[in-house]
């Protein structure tokens, strides 16, 4: 079902979007039996410039599409599509890494730092105070849908030799912890 969002009023009127759970996906999209995350379903618009948050709430800064995905994960695969080359490269790279992730995984895939920090920029992950791994930089996806929905996103030739290069990145990465990142490495095995 497409939502239509012409209610809102166009710029130069200013609308404020009080209650965008109301106007956007009016039945609060859900996700798993559970409300989904404002964000998850506004952060497109807010990325490209069509809402903008002010003093606390959304604003209408220009027209809204008239169509929008139905479902949370249908605008991540839009957000995810709109993604350049090596940042779509990145998120899905990440994604088979799991929820949490290193950037020396990523780099074993193929990635850049700088496709890992337009990821960052794009608020599609954040970077953990700490990290499991010395010397490398733990990552968090934004939310788990993301990271389900950059998975399913991977062509499925492409799924065991890029599980086969994070279970041996981990492997290198940990020596001696076998105990530790057992879980995860037989995930990828």
């Amino acid at each position: 079902r497409v939502r239509d969002l012409h209610t809102l009023r166009p710029p130069g009127r200013a609308a404020r979007v009080e209650e965008p759970r109301r106007r956007i996906g009016g039945d609060r999209r859900r996700v798993g039996g559970r409300a989904a995350p404002e964000r998850l379903v506004l952060a497109p618009a807010e990325h490209d410039g069509t809402l903008e948050r002010r003093d606390g709430h959304w604003t209408l800064v220009r027209p809204l599409s008239s169509a929008l995905p139905d479902t949370v994960q249908g605008v991540i695969a839009s957000r995810i599509d709109l993604l350049g080359p090596a940042e779509k490269r990145a998120i899905q790279g990440a994604s088979v890494v799991g929820r949490v992730f290193w950037d020396g995984a990523l780099r074993a895939l193929g990635s850049t730092s700088h496709a890992l920090n337009g990821l960052l920029g794009k608020g599609l992950v954040f970077e953990r105070p700490a990290s499991s791994i010395r010397g490398e930089r733990e990552l968090i996806f934004n939310h788990i849908l993301t990271r389900d929905v950059a998975y399913a996103s991977l062509p499925r030739a492409r799924l065991a030799d890029a599980h086969a290069r994070v279970a041996s990145w981990i492997e290198d990465a940990t020596p001696g912890r076998a105990d530790e990142f057992g879980e995860i490495l037989a995930h990828h095995s």
